[in-house]
């Protein structure tokens, strides 16, 4: 099966896709196109948007006097946002691929299920392509609000985005804004990838896929809003 074929089978057979995986599992495809497509996101955003008002937004969040703003102010660069940007996601989108695959691959060895790393490694790669649709959102909401856009249009299905509207400063928005509805069609995927795979009971491949979700913003949201 082409890289393209397993793409259509997710949409239409997504047991067939992780079967298909589960013996040829190849991530290359799945890699590339996401890094290219934040890659480019991130440069796109970076190149036109006002950065004046966008580090205004940024340092409102922090605890500084009027001169201390000043002086950040003039040490945040185009250039500074962009490649710290760059650094970040990508960073954050290759570890958070290594950490599930390994919280798989030891969950499913305790409960017997034998595969390998490399295994895993694949289906949380595939079981996040859906964030090629909050990409392709971003851009075009980039596309018609130009250099008037902020930082919160690179997540644009974000709890915060759609329902909140919490500016930089305010408490929870780096929480609601990493939260996005289009996280459930990765969660998704991942229940029926791993099902595939377990041959356990639908209840069980839940539990182990949403739980660490469920645990970290949680821990996240206590912090925020409770302590």
């Amino acid at each position: 099966m082409t890289p393209m074929q397993t793409f259509v089978a997710l949409i239409t057979n997504p047991t067939r896709a992780f079967n298909e995986l589960e013996k040829s599992p190849r991530f290359a495809a799945p890699m590339i196109l996401l890094l290219v497509a934040n890659i480019g996101l991130i440069i796109w955003f970076y190149a036109i948007v006002d950065v004046d008002s966008l580090v205004n937004h940024m340092l409102a969040a922090r605890p500084l006097t009027d001169a201390q703003r000043a002086q950040a102010a003039g040490l945040i660069t185009r250039n500074t946002l962009l490649f710290g940007a760059l650094f970040v996601g990508l960073l954050t989108l290759f570890v958070t691929q290594v950490v599930q695959a390994f919280y798989f691959f030891f969950t499913y060895e305790f409960l017997d299920v034998q595969r390998s790393f490399r295994q895993w490694f694949a289906l949380t790669w595939w079981c996040s392509l859906p964030q090629l649709i909050t990409t392709a959102a971003a851009a075009v909401i980039i596309l018609f609000s130009h250099a008037s856009a902020s930082a919160g249009v690179l997540s644009p299905f974000s709890l915060n985005q759609l329902f909140f509207h919490f500016d930089p400063e305010d408490n929870g928005y780096s929480l609601l804004n990493s939260i996005t509805l289009v996280q459930l069609l990765t969660v998704l995927l991942m229940v029926i990838g791993a099902h595939t795979w377990s041959k356990r009971s639908w209840v069980l491949d839940v539990v182990v896929v949403i739980l660490p979700r469920v645990v970290l913003y949680g821990i996240w949201a206590w912090f925020v809003f409770l302590r």
